[in-house]
């Protein structure tokens, strides 16, 4: 559920989860045991749990299709509520998984650490460097790690993170948890919060907006006792840090990323999310589209904690991925009197009027059928598809436009929407196996690769074909076909290989060519000497 509340002149969203009474289950990992954040958390997650969780489809009855027109209407706008769990989606929800209950090792109520964090000062520890094994003032050291998830807008991206928070508890109440002579008081744990970065940017205006959260969460009255008017920003960070530490906050979302403020004020938020992770072992995932990969990038060199958990890109669907899946579940929902069913041309249509982007997709499939219904045609059609693209899309045309068309110049007037390779590429090595790449971002990512290899490899396999006693030319018109035969995708030792048996071949045609022509001319002089007898 989620809650509207008026902040600094515009209306947030402050999303609610679950309130439950701590239940301490046994648990399978060792690290994790005897630790009341973790003992209290729900089971792990299997995949068949997770897609089963996720699976949001509309409430349909075929009898309805011959319900009036204004009845159907509001049937169709079921369809928003749509959710095809895919393979990202389970990528996601197991980091989540991993990120809360890694996090918690290092800040077990029963721990020491946990009363020394107070007894020293917030204060302090966010003020003094970790030492050179990692360990923070007090030394504990963090076990938390940060994530990162990017793409376009309209992609899915927060929907797809509300959801897998909701699957936890927002809140676990303990007060009666004792293990070996030590006991747990009464402690309200947080297991996630989800704020917005600001239209501002200023760290400020997050701490407000955090306070704001957490009072509507706990009904307590944070804001009321943080946030005066002549309070300063660095005490405002100290208090939301304390906050964070006191409710055992298990992961901190930050949304919209790519407000946050450029040059110096950008620089003093990443340094601050930094230390709320590694020195006070609160885990964050940051979302934001790809004006955010110059911060990604700012964060892994302020600590390599900014992206343990890795990054996930999500772009738009691929027609060679999972595609199909997704539209032929979502085209079971027609209301229209006629059912038409999915043909190649329709999925066609549907993939180049939205380029696989998801809230483009499921937007033209409520518009049509509404359309079709209202103007009494109560059937969908490629042509009825066209037209109502063209009036509902049309405030998004230039996206679409350039994602069909791939054009860069194009595409740089939209740089939410496609990600800046120059800039991407450090993130992208950085990261190495810790990224996921999703949809057409990562089909580029792999003609890239595949483009570079190919250029590497055509030079290596030249110079070997030109010790053949070749020219230049005819080398690599070889090493051209060798590669073409292939599609380049065969390792240098078997390209070789067809190189040689591609110039052996040669040599035998030429010699067989050169030995024809010679019968040839033998043949000739013959019968020239022949007519001289």
């Amino acid at each position: 559920m989620k809650k509207d509340i008026a902040f600094d002149g515009s209306i947030i969203s402050v999303l609610m989860g679950k309130q439950i009474t701590a239940k301490y289950n046994e648990q399978e990992i060792p690290k994790y045991r005897k630790n009341p954040l973790i003992e209290a958390l729900p089971a792990i997650n299997s995949q068949i749990d997770v897609g089963e969780r996720l699976l949001n489809f509309p409430d349909y009855y075929a009898e309805d299709r011959q319900k009036p027109p204004e009845i159907r209407l509001h049937y169709i706008e079921q369809v928003r509520d749509y959710m095809q769990p895919l393979l990202v989606h389970l990528q996601i929800e197991s980091n989540l998984s991993i990120m809360i209950r890694r996090g918690y090792v290092s800040r077990n109520p029963l721990s020491p650490f946990y009363a020394k964090q107070f007894a020293v000062g917030i204060k302090e520890i966010l003020n003094v460097d970790l030492d050179e094994d990692g360990k923070n003032i007090i030394g504990n050291q963090s076990t938390a790690k940060s994530y990162t998830i990017i793409g376009i807008s309209g992609i899915g991206k927060t929907t797809a993170i509300e959801k897998i928070l909701l699957m936890y508890p927002q809140v676990i109440i303990h007060s009666d948890y004792k293990y070996n002579g030590l006991e747990l008081g009464y402690l309200k744990q947080i297991v996630w919060i989800k704020l917005e970065c600001p239209f501002n940017g200023s760290r400020k205006s997050l701490c407000q907006q955090f306070f704001l959260t957490v009072d509507q969460i706990l009904q307590t009255n944070y804001y009321k006792k943080f946030v005066k008017s002549r309070i300063n920003e660095e005490d405002l960070i100290i208090a939301m840090s304390h906050v964070c530490s006191l409710h055992c906050v298990g992961v901190l979302v930050i949304d919209e990323i790519q407000r946050m403020k450029k040059g110096e004020a950008g620089q003093l938020m990443l340094d601050f999310f930094v230390d709320l992770s590694n020195k006070l072992g609160v885990p964050l995932v940051y979302i934001g589209t790809y004006k955010a990969i110059p911060l990604f990038n700012k964060l892994l060199a302020n600590g390599r904690r900014a992206s343990g958990m890795g990054s996930e890109f999500l772009d738009p669907m691929t027609k060679e991925d999972e595609w199909d899946l997704f539209l032929s579940n979502l085209w079971e929902y027609q209301w229209t009197e006629k059912k038409v069913p999915l043909t190649e041309e329709l999925s066609n249509a549907m993939y180049e009027l939205t380029q696989g982007v998801t809230d483009f997709v499921i937007n033209l499939f409520i518009k049509s059928q509404q359309y079709a219904i209202a103007y009494g045609q109560e059937e969908l059609s490629v042509r009825l598809l066209k037209t109502v693209a063209k009036q509902n899309l049309k405030l998004v045309q230039g996206v679409i436009d350039a994602l069909r068309i791939g054009d860069k110049e194009k595409i740089k007037q939209y740089d939410d929407i496609k990600p800046g390779w120059n800039e991407t590429n450090e993130y992208v090595k950085a990261l190495g196996n810790r990224l996921g790449l999703h949809g057409k971002v990562n089909s580029e990512h792999k003609r890239a690769i595949n483009k570079n290899k190919y250029e590497k490899n055509f030079e290596i396999l030249l110079n070997f074909a030109l010790n053949f006693d070749l020219s230049e030319k005819e080398a690599r018109t070889i090493v051209e076909d060798a590669m073409n035969s292939n599609k380049g995708m065969k390792a240098l030792h078997e390209q070789q290989t067809i190189i040689t048996q591609m110039i052996k071949s040669r040599e035998v045609t030429q010699f067989h060519n050169y030995f024809f022509n010679k019968i040839k001319e033998l043949q000739n002089s013959q019968k020239y000497f022949l007519k001289l007898i």
